[in-house]
């Protein structure tokens, strides 16, 4: 991208909103709904996290097609203890799914979302590659060296 940035840590998002807001900080990253709020605001969104540009926000691009390689999902995972007796977790991924699915659409157009599910397979996969993706990141920034 040719841009150089100087990283500096923050106490959270709402200390990184207050700096972006009293022009201590240049730029930060936030989740969408903040990103769009703050945007209603007068702060402009330059660029979103995502494989393809988002529906809600079809004017902005994503940071890869800025030439940033970066592509990241906001993500929440329900978790059970170990001994939970699979037809409990049945219950609850039913649930949740149903849950998920009556939402969807008020999630889509107040917060610019689109919620996906993953069941517990699926979770495991998707978390495990996150976290590989997460470190090669820190590795290539000099954050942790070795494997």
């Amino acid at each position: 991208m040719g841009v150089e940035m100087t990283h500096k840590p923050m106490a959270g998002a709402a200390a990184a909103i207050k700096a972006l807001k009293e022009g201590e900080a240049e730029l930060i990253a936030e989740q969408l709904p903040t990103a769009i709020a703050l945007a209603n605001e007068g702060a402009r969104i330059i660029g979103v996290f995502a494989q393809t540009r988002l529906s809600h926000l079809p004017d902005v691009p994503t940071l890869i097609e800025q030439g940033c390689n970066l592509c990241f999902q906001s993500w929440n995972v329900l978790m059970a203890p170990a001994n939970t007796p699979t037809a409990t977790l049945q219950r609850l991924s039913e649930a949740c799914l149903a849950a998920l699915v009556d939402a969807t659409p008020a999630m889509n157009q107040q917060m610019g979302i689109d919620p996906a599910y993953l069941g517990s397979a699926q979770t495991a996969t998707f978390i495990a590659g996150e976290l590989d993706r997460a470190h090669e990141l820190a590795r290539l920034s000099g954050l942790i060296t070795g494997k």
